[in-house]
């Protein structure tokens, strides 16, 4: 029987130096498209106070610590309208907040979602079968 893995995803080879030039590269985003940039990220930090707030000021404030893990599974979909503000202005299309938002197919927030369910699902197939056979091998 050979070895194999249940997530035959290639993985990229990653060094130390790398979220350095991941930074360096956000930076210089933000400095090209400013407003589409911050208008993005003060959007999503209101959202996310008036949300806490209306939970503490229900008296629901119990469910400020599950909605917290919540959002860290949100976060990338709602990183999906900075990276197409990157991409454009790799390409040097036009950029904005609109055109980040509204992006449609596969790179866009709902393909997006989309790839992430399907992957999930394959992912729970791979799981599913690899552990069958230890199961029964």
């Amino acid at each position: 029987m050979t070895d194999s893995h249940a997530f035959p995803t290639p993985r990229p080879t990653i060094n130390a130096d790398d979220p350095w030039q991941w930074l360096a590269a956000g930076w210089r985003d933000m400095r090209q498209a400013p407003v589409a940039s911050l208008l993005y990220g003060v959007i999503a930090a209101i959202i996310s106070v008036l949300l806490i707030s209306a939970l503490i000021g229900f008296d629901m404030g119990y469910l400020v610590l599950p909605l917290t893990a919540g959002f860290m599974l949100v976060g990338p979909f709602l990183a999906v309208g900075l990276h197409d503000i990157s991409w454009r202005l790799e390409t040097g299309e036009p950029h904005g907040l609109l055109p980040a938002v509204r992006r449609r197919g596969a790179d866009g927030p709902i393909g997006v979602m989309r790839q992430t369910v399907d992957r999930l699902d394959r992912y729970q197939g791979a799981f599913k079968g690899a552990h069958a056979v230890k199961s029964h091998g």
